[in-house]
Formats: structure tokens, C-alpha cells, sequence
């Protein structure tokens, strides 16, 4: 089977981006294929010609240009309230036309209030942790935006308010989400091998420092469990696929390389993800 690559056209004076339809076989623009976020470059192999689809069918609405006040403005029509509006009134999309969400800003903000509404408490409180945790990495919560992993959903919160009910370290109750690796050194990110329930207080104290470190300066307070330290380790290494001495080193790694925000400019820009797992495993030779 043929490679299928990303393709780049120029039309009227823009740069698209697009691929090759795998039944006409045509390079066309993305946004003349359906959406599927599981399949390469998050949309369809076949284009939506060749899939059936009709414009006046609402499954694919086109962008208008408009002039106003003399100059050429591109307009989408939100598909909840139906009304035109230009392209900085929608949130952004990469998949989506124009690259950005099909529901304005403000139908979006609607919508997800209202569901937030038919919400029980408990699930309100794991919704907004995960949304605090997706906003971090986004640039949104005070911080710089990072190209790393974001890749943890509700069913992984699920597993680890199971897997420790209390902090991971002591016997503290109501424990916040922390990374295991501070997102602020460039690496890590969001996914089930890097967040762990901890003290809020504790992990002011803690810093951005590297927590083998900081293990051995607290090892002796009488509020630190070794038991369940060691439980932490355990299962932070075997969701990273890696065994307890390789988990310690990964971690060392991520310290001893950190990135800035020069390093992470050009993923963030296209839209690539950083996955310092897979860094470390190529520094050592796995890959």
C-alpha cells in the first residue's frame, strides 16, 4: 500500500493543506473530507464527493468571503445558531474548516454550561480537573503553552482516585492532580504515567524539583510513608512500560535535559505533541 503524505496547495494566494482521496484519487484540501479523528491527519480516506455527500446537505457547509469595510473577510456559518460569522468568532480546530470549530464561541460555551447543569456534584468536580489539567498544557491557566502529551481523560481519573483514595505519599486526605514530571521542564504532559493524587501543600514544598530528590530530603518526616512511595513508583513505572530502575532513570533524563520555550515553538505551531518517553527511549538506543 502507497504512502499517503500531507499535501500542500496554493489557492487563491493561500496555503492549503490536504491529502490524496484514496478512491479518485485526487489531492484535494482537508476540508473537502469528512472528519474522523482515529484516521491519519484526523479526517476521511475518501473525499466527500466521492463519499455522497451534497453541500445543501448541512453535512459539509463551505466558507464565504465577504467584503467589509473594503477589506476580504472569510465567513463560516456556526452550525448550532446558524448565523454567518467570521473565523475569530469560533474556537480553533485543526480538523475542522477554516481550522476552526463548527459552533461559534458563544453556542459552544452555551452548550457546555448547559450540560455541565445536568451534572451530579462529584462529576462537575472531574470534569473541571480535567478541564484545569487540559488548560494547563493550552497556555490557558497563567502559563506558557506546551507541545506535550494530552492524553488524560475521565476513565483515567476514574482508575487513579481507585488506585489511591488519599495522598500518594501520606495518609492526607483530599488530594489534588499533580504531574509526577513538572510540565515546566518540557517534559511530560498530561497522560496516565505522569499525574498522581497529591498534598497541595506537599507539592508547593516539593517545586519543580526532581522528586527522587526531593524523596530523599523528606524520607525521615514521620508524616512520609515508604509503603506507599514505593506503591507510587510501582505504578507510575508499569504505565510508562518501564521497570522501576528504567522509570528512575527516565525520570532523571527528563531533569538533567530540560526544553524551553524556543524548543517547543515549531511543534506548537504545527501541532505535534512531544513525547519525552519516547526521547528518552531514543537517547538510550531502545529505538
Amino acid at each position: 500500500m502507497a504512502r499517503v503524505e500531507k499535501k500542500q496547495f496554493i489557492i487563491d494566494s493561500k496555503v492549503l493543506f490536504g491529502r490524496r482521496c484514496a478512491k479518485c484519487l485526487v489531492n484535494k484540501p482537508f476540508e473537502e473530507f469528512g472528519v474522523n479523528r482515529n484516521a491519519k491527519f484526523g479526517v476521511t480516506a475518501h473525499c466527500l464527493d466521492c463519499k455522497g455527500y451534497k453541500k445543501r446537505s448541512g453535512r459539509y457547509i463551505p466558507l464565504e468571503t465577504k467584503i467589509i469595510n473594503g477589506q476580504e473577510v472569510t465567513i463560516k456559518t456556526c452550525r448550532r445558531c446558524k448565523q454567518p460569522k467570521t473565523l475569530d468568532q469560533f474556537n480553533k480546530r485543526k480538523d475542522g474548516a477554516g481550522e476552526v470549530h463548527a459552533e461559534c464561541k458563544e453556542c459552544l460555551t452555551r452548550r457546555v454550561i448547559d450540560n455541565l447543569k445536568k451534572l451530579p456534584t462529584e462529576q462537575k468536580r472531574e470534569y473541571n480537573t480535567i478541564h484545569r489539567l487540559r488548560e494547563t498544557l493550552k497556555g490557558k491557566r497563567k502559563t506558557t503553552p506546551k507541545d506535550l502529551t494530552n492524553q488524560f481523560e475521565l476513565k483515567h481519573l476514574k482508575v487513579i482516585k481507585k488506585k489511591f483514595p488519599t495522598c500518594a505519599i501520606t495518609n492526607l486526605p483530599n488530594p489534588e492532580l499533580e504531574h509526577f514530571i513538572p510540565v515546566g521542564i518540557g517534559h511530560g504532559g498530561n497522560y496516565p504515567g505522569n499525574i498522581y493524587r497529591f498534598n497541595r501543600d506537599l507539592n508547593l514544598d516539593k517545586g519543580a524539583k526532581n522528586p527522587f530528590v526531593w524523596k530523599k530530603e523528606i524520607e525521615n518526616e514521620s508524616w512520609f510513608r515508604e509503603d506507599k512511595w514505593n506503591k507510587l513508583i510501582d505504578y507510575l513505572a508499569k504505565e510508562n512500560g518501564l521497570t522501576l530502575n528504567e522509570f528512575e532513570s527516565f525520570v532523571n533524563w527528563c531533569f538533567d535535559n530540560p526544553r524551553n520555550e524556543d524548543d517547543m515553538k515549531d511543534n506548537i505551531a504545527n501541532g505535534i505533541e512531544y513525547n519525552s518517553l519516547n526521547e528518552w527511549k531514543k537517547s538510550m538506543g531502545r529505538e
